[in-house]
């Protein structure tokens, strides 16, 4: 089942704010204050691209961006369709994401995000489920307001969701349910909203936890059980911008919500014209 869609965006923020549990902040924390002693420069700005699947011989269900930008003190988050049509409409031979990724892997979606979005991401993490579970239980259940009563079942794609509406506690199986769901009331969009939003509230509920209480072994683990192109020297020089954003406060993460709708039998999300515009103002060249 989608068993690891949380467990990316925590895992992106290891990789570049790593503290065993049992440390003490480190000496460049002003308990005083509370904040960081980091002035963000304007090459304070990576994004991340990070990709879901099920398995190693399965092309991801997923595809999210991380956004962490030091000068607006914002992380922000949003996924996108493996449907989705990178080219703009009309313009010639259609990119589709998925596609993309089957093709060359996860930098070739990578180039292509570039290429057709006018993005700016160098940077990738290729998750599977299995090695992405064990990592959901690092972290504190968050408290979300669910707008409706969720009920999905799908045998095929091995998805059973029942999440009743109201104020609920989500850990584990129920927040990732949560963000698998595809049965909302407004369709494709609120997908893409509702999912990037609970991720959203993981890191802005979180924030102090992950920005000073990581377990260093995480880093390990990235590096050696995961298909990615981040290296030690990724991690060393992004370490300080990340745990500066997250440390200063949860309301600095930021959901940036794609909007488009599905053409062609369900086999081509296309984005508005305002997320792409979107999507390059956050993700783009500095």
């Amino acid at each position: 089942m989608y068993s690891s869609l949380v467990a990316v965006f925590l895992i992106a923020v290891v990789l570049v704010s790593l503290y065993p549990r049992d440390k003490k902040p480190s000496s460049n924390i002003s308990s005083s204050l509370g904040t960081l002693e980091f002035s963000p420069k304007d090459s304070d700005r990576f994004t991340l691209l990070c990709t879901l699947s099920q398995n190693d011989n399965s092309s991801p269900y997923a595809y999210f961006l991380l956004g962490f930008n030091g000068p607006m003190g914002q992380i922000s988050v949003t996924r996108l369709f493996r449907e989705t049509v990178l080219t703009e409409d009309g313009a010639g031979n259609k990119v589709i994401l998925g596609e993309s990724f089957d093709k060359n892997g996860a930098s070739g979606a990578l180039e292509a995000l570039n290429a057709h979005l006018a993005l700016n991401i160098n940077r990738y993490i290729s998750f599977t489920n299995s090695t992405l579970l064990e990592f959901t239980e690092l972290f504190d259940p968050i408290t979300l307001n669910v707008p409706q009563d969720l009920s999905q079942v799908d045998r095929k794609k091995d998805i059973f969701i029942k999440i009743d509406k109201g104020r609920q506690s989500l850990s584990g199986a129920l927040l990732i349910d949560y963000i698998a769901c595809t049965a909302w009331q407004f369709g494709s969009s609120q997908t893409l909203k509702e999912s990037a939003e609970a991720v959203t509230e993981f890191l802005r509920q979180n924030h102090e936890a992950l920005s000073l209480a990581l377990d260093t072994r995480a880093e390990e683990f990235i590096l050696s059980k995961t298909k990615t192109n981040i290296s030690v020297t990724d991690i060393e020089n992004r370490r300080e911008l990340v745990k500066y954003l997250l440390f200063e406060s949860g309301d600095g993460v930021i959901t940036l919500a794609a909007r488009g709708e599905y053409k062609n039998a369900n086999t081509e999300f296309h984005l508005s014209s305002q997320s792409r515009k979107s999507l390059r103002s956050r993700y783009g060249t500095i």
